[in-house]
Parts: C-alpha cells; structure tokens; sequence
C-alpha cells in the first residue's frame, strides 16, 4: 500500500474537549494527611508521561466531588498537550464542494463530524489523591501513559486504514446509487474523519514526530464518495398522486440551491409532500408559514423515513416572507435526506421525526 502525507482540519481545542470525558482507571484511593501533599504545588514528570492536578470541593457525596476533581485533573492534562503544540503550524483541509455548493457540503460535514465516535483516554489513572479536611477540598493526581495512549491512537488507525481499504473497494462505480449503498458511503466517510481525529490526537501525544502515513488515494477516495452522495437522483411528489404542482416546482428549486439533484424520472430517492403553504399579516409584519408531513421513499416505493415539518419566513413584503419560509423548507428537506443517509437503523416505515 502507497502512503503519503493528509491535510486536515481537526481544531486542536475541539480534540482536547473530547478528551475531557475520557474515564480513568484505578480506585478512590483518598488518604488525609496533615499537609498537602508536593504533587499538589509540584506535579511529578517523566518520560512519557503527563501528570494533571485537579481539585474539587468536599460536599456530602463523595464521589461525586471524585468525580469532578478527576475532571479538572484531565483537563490540566488537556492543557498541558495544548501547551505543547502551540507553536506548531496549523493543519487546514478545505471544504470539499458538491456541485459547485459548499451548504450541501457543509451539512454533510456536520453530518459525518457529529458521528465519529467520542474519544476517551486508554491510559489515563489515578495515581494519588488526598482529602483536606479542614478546607472542605478533595485533590487527585492522574497520570496519562502517553507512550501507550499513542501506540493504542496508532493501532486504530492501522485497523480504520484496513477498513476504509476494504471498502473503498467494494464501492463499485454502479451509477444506480441505493440507499444501502449510500449508508455504506456515509460509513466510510465517518471513518474517515474518526482516522483525522486520531492522527491530529498523535499529533498532540507527540509534537514533531512522524504520525502515521496516509493512503495516498484518501483525498481521491473521499472525493469520490462525496461525489456518489452528490450523484443521488431526487423526485419531488406531491401526496395526492397527481403531477408536481407550483409548490413542487418551487421545492425542487431550492433543492437544487442546496446541491441535490432533482429529476422528474429514474430517481434514487423519492420526497412526498403534503404541506400548506399560508402567508398572514400581524402590524403590517408577514408570515410565511408551510407545515405538513413529507416522506421519503426508495426507488420501490418503499418509506424509508416520515416526517412532520414546518418553517416560517417573516417579512414586511408577502412574497419575501413566503419565499423565506420556502428557502428553509428547502434547508430542512436537504437535512432532511442526509439524515437519513447517516441514519444508523435500517428501514423506520412507522417513525415521525419533527423537523
């Protein structure tokens, strides 16, 4: 397999607000003494290692103060790793268009972000831990095996790289795209991105080292997937059988604005609608209001997902206020079908989403 360098953005704050839920192992080991303890004022150091300091006020429940001290212990790590790369030059991956669009591209990217699996510390334990009594203050010392933190970031990269192989093959270049087929994209996709993540991660355990090589098709790969996503055929239907009407038309113009394709025949996925569209004036203020329900069906006609949606648009001019409330109708459809591409569970014939 051919490697080469990945540009990426992944914000390093970002990486380090996951990492602050990360769990850590060992017991409540909590001792009194008469003074505090070095570690408090002075936190140990060696190699390979990063030590955190956290306190926590003494209430009633212990172990919930445990908890809270081994927080702001976790976060002193977090600090300590941000600290660390300050002065290194900053990774940017640009937004990958989709038809000349970036806000398709930009909800797929939220779509896929909010997706990639949190990130907890492996190695992270407790290493000490001392209860001030007479000041009510709980302290705790962690201790954060970097070398084996990296090693584990390093494994499962190895792992997503086979993956992301794997399935990059199994792709195929078929131009009839399913919604299993594009489930399987979104899941390359999110894979992807967590093998960002966990290569900027390496970067944090390990300024100026060498991170792990990347496919040299990855950008290729992720472009062609997006592409595939981009290349789904959508038919707007109203409810009631008959042809598409003036609201249809007007749908499938704002479809377009978000970067779908919209065909009136062979479609990969079909929109049904049954909205009312209604403008009212309060104080010489318009309101544009659309609400019904919509479902999505596959090529077979099948339901995929239903949904209850409704949008406003206000103005002092009517139209403006119907074409606004028409604009977000368009933003929530488009959403609306990426959703359900990431969806997890198969086929949900029954369920009602609110939008």
């Amino acid at each position: 397999m051919m490697f080469a360098t990945r540009s990426l953005t992944v914000p390093a704050t970002a990486l380090l607000i996951a990492a602050l839920l990360g769990g850590c192992a060992g017991g409540q080991r909590v001792s009194s003494r008469d003074t505090l303890p070095d570690w408090v004022s002075n936190p140990p150091s060696a190699g390979g290692h990063r030590f955190g300091v956290g306190s926590a006020e003494l209430g009633v429940d212990e172990s919930a103060a445990m908890k809270l001290a081994r927080d702001s212990a976790t976060a002193d790590i977090a600090k300590q790793l941000q600290v660390s790369i300050s002065s290194t030059e900053s990774i940017h991956k640009e937004l990958l268009d989709i038809n000349g669009d970036q806000r398709f591209s930009q909800n797929v990217e939220q779509a896929v972000i909010s997706r990639v699996p949190e990130f907890r510390f492996s190695f992270l334990t407790l290493k000490d831990s001392y209860k001030d009594v007479p000041h009510a203050r709980l302290y705790v010392l962690l201790d954060l095996d970097v070398d084996k933190e990296a090693q584990a970031i390093r494994r499962r990269i190895s792992e997503l790289d086979d993956e992301i192989e794997s399935a990059g093959k199994d792709l195929g270049t078929d131009q009839d795209v399913r919604i299993d087929d594009l489930r399987r994209i979104s899941a390359v996709l999110i894979r992807i991105r967590e093998r960002d993540a966990l290569q900027e991660r390496l970067r944090l355990f390990r300024p100026g080292s060498p991170t792990v090589a990347t496919m040299t098709d990855l950008d290729d790969l992720e472009r062609r997937l997006l592409a595939r996503i981009a290349s789904v055929r959508i038919e707007i239907r109203p409810a009631n059988g008959g042809g598409t009407d003036s609201l249809g038309t007007i749908i499938a113009v704002e479809l377009t604005k978000q970067g779908l394709t919209v065909v009136e025949n062979r479609a990969d996925l079909r929109i049904v609608y049954d909205f009312d569209l209604g403008v009212i004036r309060k104080g010489g203020i318009y309101f544009g209001q659309i609400h019904g329900q919509t479902r999505l069906e596959d090529r077979d006609g099948s339901t995929i997902r239903s949904f209850d949606i409704e949008t406003k648009g206000v103005s002092v001019q009517e139209d403006q206020a119907r074409s606004r409330a028409l604009s977000s109708l368009g933003g929530k459809l488009g959403r609306m079908i990426i959703d359900t591409l990431f969806a997890r569970n198969g086929k949900d014939s029954a369920s009602k989403s609110p939008l």
